[in-house]
């Protein structure tokens, strides 16, 4: 089902090509984009979805396309105010959504990084997908992590934003 509307999550980087031109843009403004691509699309078998800044993107297009069910999400911050569709993803996964944040404490909150919080993990589900979403840093390092804890690297789709 096509939507009216499509949602763009970006963090203005200063130097950047295209976020200050975004930033610039007004409601109602016209610009052109070209069809999806690329094969981090999800599907509904349970997987963990792991994420960082505006990483969390495509797990939120995925959880509004209807798949959200059987799903553990791991969302990674700095800060508590950059929790993107927090509302969103606590009424869909409830218990099964776990925020992780760096630089301040909060309730229901891991006080860490992702990758602190994976590393903590003594079992993991080897038969699931793990899918990763963020800086490159996170992403190489979180795959490292599930490798060394025993999932296949067939297992781990990802895809790194700058």
């Amino acid at each position: 089902e096509q939507e009216e509307e499509i949602l763009i999550l970006y963090k203005v980087v200063d130097d950047g090509f295209l976020t200050p031109q975004l930033s610039d843009l007004e409601i109602g403004d016209t610009i052109w984009i070209t069809a999806a691509g690329g094969e981090f699309t999800g599907d509904k078998d349970p997987a963990v979805w792991i994420a960082t800044g505006t990483g969390i993107a495509p797990f939120y297009s995925m959880l509004r396309s209807g798949l959200g069910e059987n799903k553990i999400l791991l969302h990674g911050n700095r800060f508590l105010e950059q929790f993107n569709f927090y509302d969103e993803f606590h009424e869909a996964l409830g218990q099964d959504y776990i925020r992780c944040c760096s630089a301040e404490n909060g309730e229901e909150v891991y006080p860490g990084r992702v990758t602190a919080y994976l590393e903590q993990q003594d079992e993991l589900n080897p038969a699931l997908k793990y899918y990763l979403c963020g800086s490159a840093d996170m992403v190489v390092e979180a795959r490292d992590i599930l490798i060394s804890k025993g999932i296949p690297f067939g297992n781990i789709i990802s895809e790194i934003y700058f």
